[in-house]
């Protein structure tokens, strides 16, 4: 998936609050991507995805029901 994607899977202002859980398992999220996802599904509670290696982390602390991290 080219890194480019995760802008149009979740987009700036668009909330999914019914997605618990994400495995993206192909291409990279960068710190924007990350922040995007955060901001797009507060309630996620599975997460297993790839970073850029320069990428933030800081955002995934505001998902408070995030039991698993991959």
């Amino acid at each position: 998936i080219p890194t480019a994607a995760w802008a149009h899977a979740f987009p700036a202002g668009r909330k999914l609050p019914q997605l618990h859980s994400l495995s993206a398992v192909a291409g990279s999220f960068g710190s924007a991507d990350i922040a995007r996802l955060v901001s797009c599904c507060p309630t996620l509670k599975d997460l297993h995805f790839t970073s850029q290696p320069d990428a933030s982390l800081a955002p995934l602390k505001s998902l408070t029901a995030l039991t698993q991290l991959e």
